[in-house]
């Protein structure tokens, strides 16, 4: 159950990307299991049309953002979709890929497909699949904000292994044998076109 994994511990930061948003499902289900876990430095991001549709009344309103997470709209060309969460942490790292939005449905009632990579701090396929989802992240966001950028930054300070690894940008060999790239947009070349 992909809400279960938010209680793992060994994390100081999570950063989870969704199209649709409910605040209520994020600061009842994910959350406190964050924090449970001592991870206490936590960003939401959302498709910016989807998070207005959320504060304009489609959501509960938030009651902890602001405190105990940031939360940013991110504009795309047609829509932001991706549903990747990185969890990071001294020593370790963690990449889910979902079909769940950050909803209550999309947690805990709809049949959602969910995989995990984690890595540790030594170099694998693994720590640059999870290198190349924070590549990826770090691209949407808008360092221009401030309590943003301060949370990135207390991160990285945190996070030393991330520095050290190249990201994958290519097919590369996870422990168990099986082959894995992560595929975005941004590249010189569409999805398609690199998943051929």
């Amino acid at each position: 159950k992909l809400y279960e994994r938010f209680g793992d511990k060994g994390f100081h930061t999570s950063i989870i990307t969704t199209f649709g948003v409910d605040f209520d499902a994020y600061e009842s289900i994910i959350l406190p299991r964050l924090r449970g876990a001592g991870c206490y430095n936590n960003v939401l991001l959302a498709d910016s049309r989807m998070l207005t549709y959320a504060l304009d009344g489609a959501s509960m309103l938030p009651r902890h953002a602001g405190r105990h997470y940031t939360t940013l709209g991110i504009s795309a060309k047609g829509v932001f979709h991706p549903k990747i969460t990185i969890q990071l942490g001294r020593r370790a790292g963690r990449m889910i890929i979902a079909s769940a939005n950050v909803t209550s449905s999309g947690l805990a009632g709809n049949q959602e497909l969910a995989g995990i990579i984690d890595c540790d701090a030594e170099e694998s396929g693994e720590r640059r699949i999870v290198a190349a989802a924070w590549h990826y992240i770090r691209r949407q966001i808008d360092r221009d904000q401030q309590s943003l950028a301060h949370q990135i930054d207390w991160m990285l300070v945190r996070t030393p292994w991330l520095f050290d690894t190249p990201p994958s940008e290519v097919v590369v060999t996870l422990s168990d044998g099986t082959k894995c790239a992560l595929l975005t947009s941004g590249a010189a070349t569409g999805i398609a076109s690199q998943f051929a």
